[in-house]
């Protein structure tokens, strides 16, 4: 009689979804929208991002990445005061003053004056956990003449950070997003967000500037349904000046501010 033969075999099956961010925008190329980084939240001491590419921001409300315009760094110019009404020299919508912008005839008064509009620049994020974004300033090109100036001028550009309005599906360039997210901040849309630094605070200090309590992810839906916007502005503020003024001269170096997205 001989005894029955058999085998056996385990297998270990784990479902495990760790803690992740999606950072959608621009890639290298300008190329939008993308998916640049991509960051899980392991057992380990910090956060890991699995793509190495360095992602960009789009010009707000589009598509337009800034790393593909030329002219993003700059500041559009605001008209005030005409009685032709005020006004704003991006005409074209691109986030810079350029020569694509064509303005109408208007009227000058002892009132009329410029300053500087406000360039914005955003991303996207989907996350199915809360997050964090911090800044700092990593890099400042600066023409020789202004080199004297340049942490003067850096001292009045502020840097504010938002989340656009959430709760229904919003569109940019054509490309839809937002249906199923939800604010990452239980507080809504206006909440986590740190006291407005200017870009001298920022320079070679990372500051965190948002902390979440809440993923963006609401319901079912695609990556782009759970994406909420964030947006960033630059005002040029200051109590010496109250803005730019003419008398400040030509102004010409740009700024790279890094944002970091990350999981506590």
């Amino acid at each position: 009689m001989h005894g029955s033969a058999f085998a056996e075999v385990q297998d270990n099956v784990a479902f495990d979804i760790e803690k992740m961010v999606i950072v959608w925008s621009a890639d290298g190329t300008g190329a939008a929208p993308v998916v640049a980084d991509f960051v899980i939240r392991t057992d380990g001491p910090q956060s890991v991002d699995l793509i190495a590419d360095d992602a960009f921001t789009v010009v707000t409300g589009s598509l337009v990445s800034t790393n593909n315009n030329p002219g993003v760094g700059g500041f559009p110019l605001a008209f005030t005061g005409s009685p032709s009404g005020d006004f704003d020299t991006d005409t074209n919508g691109n986030g810079v003053l350029d020569a694509g912008d064509a303005l109408s005839p208007f009227q000058l008064d002892a009132d009329f004056d410029v300053n500087a509009s406000t360039p914005r620049s955003s991303f996207y994020v989907a996350s199915n956990a809360a997050f964090s974004i911090s800044a700092e300033v990593v890099d400042v090109q600066v023409d020789p003449v202004f080199t004297g100036f340049s942490n003067a001028f850096l001292n009045l550009v502020d840097v504010l950070m938002e989340v656009a309005p959430v709760g229904a599906q919003r569109t940019d360039d054509g490309f839809s997003y937002g249906a199923s997210a939800q604010a990452p901040h239980t507080g809504g849309t206006q909440q986590g967000f740190a006291t407005p630094v200017d870009l001298l605070d920022l320079q070679n200090t990372p500051t965190t500037l948002f902390e979440g309590n809440q993923r963006t992810a609401a319901s079912p839906g695609s990556i782009a349904d759970q994406s909420v916007r964030f947006d960033v502005s630059y005002p040029l503020v200051g109590a010496t000046i109250g803005g730019y003024d003419l008398s400040l001269g030509v102004v010409d170096f740009g700024v790279t501010v890094e944002y970091t997205v990350f999981i506590p």
